[in-house]
């Protein structure tokens, strides 16, 4: 059997129509032309206009592209921390990102994990994204809340790979 290896799957604006559930950043680019970050581990959902296999399949790694992409918020997650007891032992607050520390905050980027992205409005998404611990490389550290306006949103890739098996 011949495979196509020249085939390229183009998604537009279909973000709703992609699951980010196991998804990886290995790359990540924000620049005047927008917010770029390659992905792995990307879940095309069967209702996606580039899905052929009409079941939800792991795409091979993945270009996001968001065209003139900007971030205008971005919120370091709070948490709570509980004894066996369910007593809470702490409580940390979110924490906006100073507009000026933005910057700073995308060279985490890579390595770490795209939770979740979710429209808001035509334009406009959140991007969830988690860190990973230093020191175990498993462990998620902080989360972050990242609100990006965009003109369109564009995911590229070449080939399927396995069936997500529930």
């Amino acid at each position: 059997m011949m495979v196509n290896t020249d085939r390229q799957y183009r998604s537009v604006d279909e973000i709703d129509r992609l699951d980010f559930k196991d998804c990886s950043i290995t790359d990540a680019i924000v620049n005047e032309d927008g917010i770029r970050l390659d992905l792995e581990a990307l879940i095309i959902k069967a209702n996606n206009s580039q899905n052929e296999n009409y079941t939800d399949s792991y795409a091979g790694e993945t270009h996001m592209h968001l065209k003139a992409g900007k971030i205008i918020e971005a919120v370091r997650e709070g948490y709570r921390y509980y004894n066996a007891d369910n007593e809470l032992i702490r409580e940390v607050p979110d924490e906006k990102i100073e507009e000026g520390r933005i910057a700073d905050l995308t060279q985490l980027f890579t390595g770490s994990y795209l939770a979740d992205m979710k429209v808001l409005e035509p334009g406009k998404c959140n991007l969830f994204i988690e860190t990973v611990s230093e020191e175990d490389h498993m462990t998620a550290s902080d989360s972050y809340l990242i609100t990006v306006t965009y003109d369109s949103a564009v995911f590229t890739w070449t080939r399927y790979l396995n069936r997500v098996s529930q």
